[in-house]
């Protein structure tokens, strides 16, 4: 049984590259939120250095380096609902999957808030919701400006903003999350 599953119903079936920056974009919103809501590690330059050394195309499979084996997940996506499509999440710590099911019912809530708009003004909506801001960008920023790492700052906005972009995209009519 998964972790997490996260259900995308869109008007027509996304691309395969929106499916995989959809995948990827998930497995970095957990990894984000498992280390920031770990003192010890939100405070650890390695975490961070570690993590964009590895980088964030979409082929990279492997966990940051911090994730203990305990905490890693595997992201699976599963089109035989097609259009819509299925993301398992499976594994991973109870508390970072709970704030990651809370965070894409955010996004779901403000994609569904945007009526016709530019993808910069979409983005720029999700970006700026307080709820977004509070889990997931304010507590990023925060630990990679106090670790040392602020140069690393927009690759690892470059990976959100691409996450968000095919998240909030107008083709997606509903994010649907069960834990």
């Amino acid at each position: 049984m998964p972790s997490l599953s996260v259900e995308i119903k869109s008007k027509p079936m996304a691309t395969s590259t929106r499916m995989f920056r959809m995948l990827a974009g998930i497995e970095n919103f957990y990894y984000a939120l498992l280390f920031t809501g770990d003192p010890a590690r939100a405070k650890t330059a390695d975490t961070w250095r570690s993590w964009h050394q590895l980088g964030f195309h979409m082929d990279v499979k492997n966990p940051p380096s911090a994730a203990r084996a305990n905490e890693k997940v595997m992201a699976t996506l599963d089109l035989s609902g097609e259009p819509d499509l299925v993301i398992n999440v499976e594994g991973g710590d109870p508390k970072a999957i709970g704030a990651l099911k809370t965070l894409l019912g955010e996004i779901d809530r403000v994609r569904a808030a945007r009526g016709p708009e530019s993808e910069a003004a979409r983005l720029a909506a999700v970006k700026g919701d307080a709820a977004i801001l509070s889990r997931l960008l304010d507590p990023l920023h925060n630990a990679l400006n106090n670790t040392g790492c602020a140069l690393a700052v927009p690759d690892f906005d470059f990976a959100i903003d691409r996450a968000l972009k095919v998240l909030a995209h107008p083709e997606v009519t509903s994010l649907r999350v069960r834990a």
